[in-house]
């Protein structure tokens, strides 16, 4: 990503996002390296808005479902699911998008209200809290 035109880096991006969507359908769960799409968020404002498109693409394959509502007590016993740890992944790449001004950051934002909402109007992220 460091070398090359942004085009090349879009089409890069836009490549990676297509090989997790495609290979790891079948394990959302075990996490995902969006390192290279936060490393975007310092180029162009062409290379950052894909990069935010990408993980928000990722986001509503079902790589991201968002953390169950936890109390004090079970936050300090520090049990992490391996989805827990996927979905503190793509927050961190939220804040750091938003943090940076990356241009799609607002993309990001509401696509992760989305989620949220849904998982509430589903009732997920209550059982998830009742099971843990």
């Amino acid at each position: 990503m460091r070398k090359g035109h942004d085009e090349l880096r879009m089409q890069c991006l836009k490549i990676l996002c297509d090989c997790a969507v495609t290979h790891n359908s079948k394990d959302k769960d075990e996490g995902l390296d969006l390192k290279p799409f936060v490393e975007a968020f310092g180029y162009a404002a062409e290379v950052q808005l894909c990069a935010t498109t990408c993980i928000a693409k990722l986001m509503m394959c079902g790589f991201y479902k968002p953390k169950p509502k936890t109390t004090e007590a079970e936050d300090a016993e520090g049990a992490e699911s391996e989805a827990d740890e996927a979905a503190e992944i793509f927050e961190n790449a939220i804040e750091e998008a938003t943090q940076c001004g990356t241009k799609g950051c607002e993309l990001l934002a509401k696509v992760k209200a989305a989620l949220v909402a849904d998982a509430l109007g589903k009732g997920q992220l209550e059982e998830g809290r009742r099971q843990s």
